[in-house]
């Protein structure tokens, strides 16, 4: 929340219409990102049962199934993005100036949705299966090279160097996080321990479905944070 803070005082220094555009936009991702979550919940029950079954062999193959299914509603989320953006801001305002802003925002979110869906989507089944230490560790990160990010951009690139940083973010947080959980958990050798990963699996899996990952946008005043997008 912190970093979603800092990059909104970041967008206010570019004036009202720019706020006004982010406000519009990040409603509009915020439906977008609905099926990332969605996904994200789907997988980190599987990979519940899957490590409380003792059948940790099956996590690779349920880890390619959901990269697949998060690259592809990555990829579609970034597409509608680009192509709709200036029929669904029309939508919420007529002012020019607001509406270049919040077209403008929409159609850099497309570099930010394809990386971020598998960001929500794999977070959610490492948490499930017990690397909770490997995403924390990459969201910290993520989140910093997020805020340094929008922080060096904004001075040559404007408001449009702002909306970079969650991009970058997303970029950096996906790299760790595949980098860092490379190795799948392993398989338990007695029922006692079986029995002890599946109740740290079940406990991760819920913790997944609520917890805040991926890098933080700035949110507009007067709203909640919503595990930003």
């Amino acid at each position: 929340m912190a970093v979603g803070t800092a990059q909104l005082a970041l967008v206010a220094g570019f004036g009202v219409a720019a706020v006004a555009g982010y406000g519009i936009g990040y409603r509009v991702l915020l439906v977008v990102t609905m099926s990332f979550y969605a996904l994200r919940q789907a997988a980190a029950i599987e990979a519940a049962r899957l490590v409380g079954a003792g059948l940790t062999a099956e996590l690779r193959p349920l880890r390619r199934a959901t990269v697949r299914l998060a690259a592809l509603l990555g990829a579609l989320a970034a597409v509608l993005s680009v192509v709709l953006a200036a029929p669904l801001t029309a939508l919420f305002t007529d002012d020019p100036a607001v509406a270049a802003q919040s077209v403008g925002f929409l159609r850099m979110a497309a570099c930010y949705l394809l990386p971020y869906a598998l960001v929500v989507a794999l977070g959610g089944l490492h948490q499930a299966a017990g690397a909770s230490r490997a995403l924390a560790l990459s969201v910290l990160i993520g989140l910093g090279a997020q805020l340094a990010a929008s922080v060096g951009l904004a001075g040559p690139l404007g408001v449009t160097g702002v909306w970079v940083g969650p991009a970058v973010g997303a970029v950096v947080q996906l790299a760790l996080l595949l980098l860092l959980t490379r190795r799948p958990p392993s398989p338990s050798g007695s029922t006692g321990s079986t029995g002890a990963s599946g109740s740290s699996a079940v406990t991760s899996a819920t913790s997944a479905t609520s917890a805040a990952v991926g890098p933080a946008v700035p949110v507009p005043a007067g709203e909640l944070p919503a595990g930003a997008p």
